[in-house]
């Protein structure tokens, strides 16, 4: 379709139904090409009820000249070979977070949208959230440089509702900072924009049987200036709590998850922010972060905007992951290069 993009997205489950509501909801500059699922009877639904294509291979659809662009929407330890698989063939791909296992994994699929001259971009959902991008935009302007924050990010894993697969490290990479640090250490990177980390130090533990891996991880971020952020992460909580507070020379900003009003579906998020008196409170039915950063993965690739997570954020945000784990692991301040 002349001046569309055509969407492949790779697995079909919550995620993926999200990313296919998305792309439905940018007719102007999409479509959906295809939905991929290995569980070819789900792909088969799926794919009848957005009047689509299917197939039970990302060979197929790589093959496909329809499909332009793919959002993995996979476990997480096959994001990496779908991801460079997709760009060695010459798709646009988005990958649901986290990015990937490992630095190295993650600098590889790098290497190979690079060599393609594709986009490649992590879905860093938070980044597009209306409220979070009003306090990130306020920082420097209303509360002075920032040089504290505290951002705790504390869930609970029902291990009856949890998808199976998150069940185990292998395939995970361990739950806590794979799923939670992905989103919490791109905001604060994402908040301290321009500073550079210079070490990061950590502690953490395995207190969840139903898990295996980390399920509880306190991160300690040390910047070039001598700013820090501290970063609380737990599968274990409940009721949730979900607060960052980022104090500046001139002030502070306070913010609250409120809820996430999604129904069958993920990026609904409500966010309160009060940046110094002001209160910005968001409005969850008004726009879906989901559906924000496929457009602009989308007019990324149409060129019609910039990429809005950058390859290198992402990089070294894997960096900082990886960080924690060696800290958490030999129990001494980890410097990062």
């Amino acid at each position: 379709m002349k001046g569309k993009v055509g969407v492949a997205v790779i697995g079909c489950g919550r995620i993926g139904v999200t990313h296919i509501e998305a792309i439905k909801n940018l007719q102007e500059i999409s479509y959906l090409a295809a939905v991929v699922d290995t569980d070819t009877a789900l792909a088969e639904k799926t794919a009848a009820k957005y009047n689509t294509k299917y197939y039970g291979t990302t060979k197929e659809a790589f093959e496909d000249s329809s499909v332009e662009a793919v959002v993995v929407c996979l476990p997480n330890n096959m994001h990496a070979p779908v991801a460079i698989g997709a760009a060695e063939t010459g798709k646009h791909v988005l990958v649901e977070k986290p990015f990937a296992m490992s630095f190295n994994e993650a600098e590889r699929m790098a290497n190979a949208a690079r060599k393609q001259g594709v986009v490649m971009m992590c879905a860093q959902s938070f980044r597009f959230v209306p409220e979070l991008q009003e306090a990130q935009r306020s920082i420097k302007s209303e509360i002075g440089g920032p040089f504290n924050m505290c951002y705790t990010f504390a869930l609970f894993f029902d291990s009856k509702k949890a998808p199976v697969w998150w069940k185990y490290k292998e395939i995970t990479g361990g739950p806590v900072l794979q799923f939670l640090g992905a989103h919490i250490i791109d905001a604060t990177l994402w908040f301290f924009e321009g500073n550079v980390p210079e070490s990061v130090y950590a502690h953490g533990g395995s207190f969840n049987p139903d898990f295996e891996g980390l399920d509880e991880v306190t991160i300690l971020i040390k910047f070039r200036d001598g700013a820090m952020a501290t970063n609380y992460l737990s599968i274990n909580t409940r009721p949730a709590v979900q607060e960052c507070l980022i104090t500046g020379s001139k002030g502070r900003i306070y913010l609250k998850h409120l809820m996430d009003a999604s129904e069958g579906q993920v990026g609904n998020l409500a966010v309160e922010i009060s940046i110094g008196e002001r209160l910005v409170v968001g409005d969850p039915r008004k726009s879906n972060n989901i559906r924000l950063e496929e457009e602009n993965f989308i007019k990324s690739i149409l060129k019609t905007d910039n990429v809005f997570v950058k390859i290198e954020d992402t990089l070294l945000q894997m960096k900082i992951i990886e960080a924690a784990q060696q800290s958490i692991k030999t129990r001494k301040v980890v410097e990062i290069n």
